[in-house]
């Protein structure tokens, strides 16, 4: 079952009880400007409790705001009913709501794109906040004063530049002097939800723009600060080397942010895992972005690594996102791509992580002492096996006791 077969099930439900239903927001405006919606939301003058008493299987997510999931088969639909917010004390929810009506419903959403509702037995697009004429224009423009609604949620100026990388339309003139005037009050928004928002806009296919869009505002200063003092050139190549990857997850798209805030990739390292703790990432997020800043420029000495530096290297589990991070900033800078192509040529080779030859425990056998000692000679050993200087068991242990003087 699709989302949109879901939503119909439940509007028809709605409808067939006596309530009104519409389609809602992101949906109707994705349909209109020719996207494929991920999810439809359905709008409603049925409160909450009727909501769940027509359901039997609901989750009351949000109830005290007028939201319940209805759960059919696999898919999850929210219903809102149509409502009136009070006022928004902590700048990112209302104190209270009041159920009203449809109009009211509307006049307190974000922007007009996302204010229309439809019909979707019929096709009729509700539009009374001028939606549509914004879409031909291309245009994201607040409802009514876009201050208001910014006092009202301050994650909306971020939303905004999200959806111009996403459907690429301009923000209005009037909300983005609101949106600069205000930048630095995203800064009170949980950095859960500023992570949220960037990761959205950065696997955008107008992450460019929408980067470009958010400097020019003001908000990265507040959502990355140590992107703030990062000269124009240098920001102009990060995000010319975020356009140029082929898969943005948020490890490797904030490793292409922030590789160049240092020259020496070990302390551009320190300031990744800096930026990925504040923006609450993941432990994988944040590790797979270190690690890619701290070695970001390895690939540069690909024809004179010897195996015993590439193979590990090559055989690490972020060595896919490595070269796609050392394309992309080669393709940014207008760079040859000799060495990518040799580190490419090596991963279709196979064999980077070869059983061991030698172990710690074959070390103690043979009468090594405990100590730091083992740990310098198992290097060693293995770095000599990659090499092809050491093929075999026997040859890895006489290295070792030669090593050892045993």
């Amino acid at each position: 079952m699709t989302s949109r077969d879901a939503a119909l099930e439940v509007l028809k439900k709605l409808r067939e009880s006596g309530f009104e239903a519409y389609f809602a927001g992101g949906c109707v405006r994705d349909r209109l400007i020719g996207r494929v919606p991920g999810d439809h939301d359905v709008a409603t003058n049925a409160v909450p409790d009727a909501v769940q008493k027509l359901f039997r299987r609901t989750i009351a997510v949000g109830k005290q705001f007028g939201v319940i999931i209805v759960l059919v088969k696999d898919c999850e639909v929210e219903v809102a009913t149509f409502r009136a917010d009070a006022k928004y004390t902590d700048g990112r929810h209302p104190d209270s709501v009041t159920f009203s009506d449809m109009k009211s419903d509307v006049l307190r959403r974000d922007f007009t794109i996302n204010g229309m509702m439809e019909d979707p037995l019929t096709g009729t697009i509700v539009d009374l906040v001028g939606g549509q004429p914004d879409i031909k224009a291309r245009l994201i423009r607040a409802i009514g004063d876009p201050e208001k609604r910014f006092d009202e949620d301050r994650l909306r100026m971020l939303r905004a530049v999200r959806f111009a990388a996403q459907i690429d339309f301009e923000i209005e003139s009037a909300t983005l002097e609101a949106i600069s005037r205000r930048s630095a009050e995203i800064s009170s928004v949980s950095r859960e939800r500023v992570k949220e928002e960037l990761g959205k806009l950065l696997a955008a296919t107008g992450a460019g723009r929408g980067l470009r869009l958010l400097r020019s505002s003001g908000l990265l200063a507040a959502c990355v600060p140590a992107l703030k003092a990062l000269p124009e050139d240098r920001w102009a190549a990060a995000v010319a080397t975020v356009e140029q990857l082929p898969r943005r997850d948020f490890g490797p798209a904030l490793a292409a942010l922030v590789l160049d805030t240092d020259t020496d990739p070990a302390k551009a390292a320190r300031i990744a895992d800096a930026t990925a703790r504040d923006l609450k990432c993941s432990n994988d997020e944040r590790e797979r972005a270190v690690w890619l800043v701290a070695h970001h420029r390895d690939p540069e000495r690909a024809s004179a690594m010897k195996a015993s530096e590439w193979k590990p290297l090559l055989a690490h589990p972020g060595a896919a996102d490595l070269l796609d991070l050392f394309r992309a900033v080669r393709l940014a800078r207008g760079l040859p791509l000799d060495e990518y192509s040799l580190m490419a040529k090596r991963v279709q080779q196979g064999d980077l992580d070869p059983p061991r030859l030698f172990t710690g425990d074959d070390l103690l056998a043979m009468g090594a002492p405990r100590g730091p000692r083992i740990g310098e000679v198992l290097t060693a050993v293995r770095a000599a096996q990659l090499d092809g200087e050491v093929t075999t068991k026997e040859a890895a242990a006489a290295m070792a006791r030669k090593m050892l003087g045993l």
